[in-house]
């Protein structure tokens, strides 16, 4: 024989038929607290509380989820889409400075490419363009791309500057260009 009897004001029940006490929970639009003497707090600006937020769920960082009795992992509050949140103040929120970088759903989540505080930086192996990471392909991040392109302007450097001298290879060691190679050292001492 089994009573039933409501849960305190605001909370609910996750599941028709719940009974008991344990099973109430803060609605959707609040959370509960462990830090006032308010059951359920109303969800801050930017985060997304799901019926069943409760901060006591907050994971203490990646891959640190909490689990139910049943298995199923607790619900916290969570960034909205454009918002970020940490691990050390989950509650704190920040508006991303481009907001596609910042989908929300969880914790430091970070478009693909996209890492660091607001999601304001490109991981390794990607690059940025028009407010996105873009990842590299295997010629963009070749490290034999400095060395290839130094020799080859390195070569156009000197036939440029050899065309605009003018002055032709058979004159290059004469008297008259070591003369005005010894008056510029001169100049400059």
């Amino acid at each position: 024989n089994t009573e039933c009897t409501a849960c305190t004001s605001p909370m609910t029940t996750m599941m028709l038929g719940a009974t008991a006490a344990q099973d109430c929970v803060c609605p959707e639009g609040m959370f509960g607290s462990i830090s006032t003497s308010e059951t359920c707090l109303t969800c801050p600006r930017g985060l997304v509380c799901k019926t069943g937020s409760n901060e006591a769920n907050f994971p203490t960082g990646p891959g640190n989820r909490s689990s139910g009795a049943d298995g199923g992992e607790l619900v916290y509050p969570v960034p909205a889409a454009g918002m970020w949140t940490d691990y050390d103040a989950p509650l704190s929120v920040f508006r991303c400075l481009v907001e596609e970088a910042c989908p929300g759903g969880d914790i430091r989540t970070c478009s693909p490419g996209m890492t660091d505080r607001v999601c304001s930086s490109c991981g390794n192996g990607f690059y940025a363009n028009l407010g996105t990471c873009h990842e590299c392909d295997s010629a963009q991040s070749s490290k034999a791309w400095l060395p290839l392109v130094a020799l080859i302007g390195g070569s156009a450097a000197i036939v440029f500057l050899h065309r605009i001298s003018k002055d032709p290879a058979k004159l290059w060691g004469s008297a008259a260009n070591r003369k005005i190679g010894r008056a510029s050292c001169r100049e400059r001492v």
